[in-house]
C-alpha cells in the first residue's frame, strides 16, 4: 500500500491513478491510500487489510506509536468486530493533536515498551491489550488478552504492571475484570469470546482444555467442561471444517465424520456433549437458549 504522496513522487499523477482504480487493477481504501487490487484480495480479514493501511501510515509518521486495534493488526491478536479504517496512534495528553481522515491520535501515558514490527512502531502486547480490555468490550478484551497469554507474547505479570501503571484513568477497573478472568489455556478467538458470553450471562466459567475417556479407551480433549454435570462444550470455528484444519489440509468429510465418532465415543462414555459456532456465539441470547437447553444452569445472583 502506499500514499498519493508517494505514488506521485514516482509518476503516478493523479488522472493516472483514478484510471488504475476504475479498471480495477488498484484500490483506494481511504482517500489518498492505493493498494494493488492482488494484495488487497490476499488481505482476507479485515485486520489484515487494517494492518495494510498502518504500515502505509508508519512511513509517513515514522516516529509515531501505533496502539490499540492498530497494534492488535500488528501482532496478529484478535479482536471483536470490524477496526476503524483509520490508524491509530498514540499521543502524549499535553501534546495532544487533531485526528485526520487517516489518523486517529489518541491520548494515553507512553509505552517504554514500545517495538517495532515489520517496520512499524506499536504499544507492546501487554499495553495493547490492557487498552483494548480498558476501552472496549469485555468479550474483545478477554480474546485478546487469552490470546498474548496463550501465545506467550505477554504474561500476567507484564499485564498486571501496564494496569498499575494506568493509575485512575478511565477503564482500569474493566481491565482489571479481563485479567481476573483471562486464561491462556484458551485456544482460539471464539473460544474466548465463548467463554466472555458464559461470563455475561453469569455462568460459571468451565474448565478449559479437558482430557475424558471415551467408551472406546481413547482419550478426547474438549474445549470446555462441566465436571459436576458431566457435560462437554465445543466451539466450532469456521476453519475446524475447512482445509486448513489443524494445518494438515485433511478433506472437511474425514474431519466431521472423526468429530462425530469421536462425540459418540464420549456419549456411550456418559458424557453430554453440547457445540455452538461463531454466528452463536456472537449472539448471547442464542447462547444462552444452548446452554440452558443442554442443562447447564446459571450461577444464582
Amino acid at each position: 500500500m502506499a500514499t498519493y504522496s508517494e505514488l506521485h513522487r514516482i509518476g503516478f499523477g493523479a488522472s493516472l491513478l483514478a484510471r488504475a482504480v476504475r479498471e480495477g487493477w488498484l484500490v483506494r481504501p481511504q482517500h489518498g491510500l492505493y493498494v494493488a487490487r492482488s494484495v488487497w484480495d490476499r488481505a482476507e480479514y479485515p485486520s489484515d487489510r487494517h494492518k495494510l493501511i498502518v504500515g502505509a501510515m508508519s512511513r509517513s509518521h515514522p516516529n509515531s506509536i501505533f496502539c490499540l486495534r492498530s497494534a492488535a493488526a500488528v501482532h496478529g491478536i484478535p479482536l471483536l468486530g470490524k477496526p476503524d479504517q483509520r490508524a491509530q496512534i498514540l499521543v502524549n495528553p499535553i501534546r495532544g493533536g487533531r485526528s485526520t481522515r487517516h489518523l486517529y491520535r489518541h491520548q494515553g501515558v507512553p509505552d517504554p515498551a514500545a517495538r517495532t514490527i515489520d517496520g512499524v512502531r506499536v504499544t507492546s502486547p501487554a499495553r495493547t491489550v490492557v487498552d483494548i480490555s480498558r476501552i472496549e468490550s469485555f468479550a474483545s478484551g478477554l480474546m485478546s488478552m487469552d490470546h498474548v497469554l496463550h501465545n506467550d507474547l505477554a504474561d500476567m505479570t507484564a499485564i498486571s504492571r501496564v494496569i498499575a501503571s494506568m493509575g485512575k484513568r478511565q477503564g482500569v477497573q474493566r481491565a482489571r475484570t479481563v485479567a481476573r478472568y483471562a486464561d491462556p489455556l484458551s485456544e482460539s478467538a471464539g473460544e474466548s469470546l465463548s467463554r466472555a458470553r458464559m461470563i455475561e450471562l453469569g455462568y460459571d466459567p468451565p474448565q478449559l482444555q479437558v482430557w475424558l475417556t471415551g467408551d472406546d479407551g481413547r482419550q478426547y480433549r474438549v474445549d470446555f467442561f462441566w465436571e459436576s454435570l458431566g457435560i462437554a462444550g465445543e466451539f466450532d470455528g469456521f476453519s475446524k471444517y475447512g482445509r486448513t484444519f489443524n494445518g494438515s489440509g485433511e478433506a472437511p468429510g474425514n474431519v466431521v465424520h472423526r468429530e462425530k465418532r469421536r462425540e459418540e465415543a464420549l456419549n456411550r462414555a456418559g458424557y453430554k456433549v453440547v457445540r455452538w459456532n461463531w454466528n452463536e456465539a456472537l449472539r448471547p441470547d442464542r447462547l444462552d437458549e444452548i446452554l440452558r437447553g443442554a442443562g447447564i444452569p446459571r450461577t444464582p445472583a
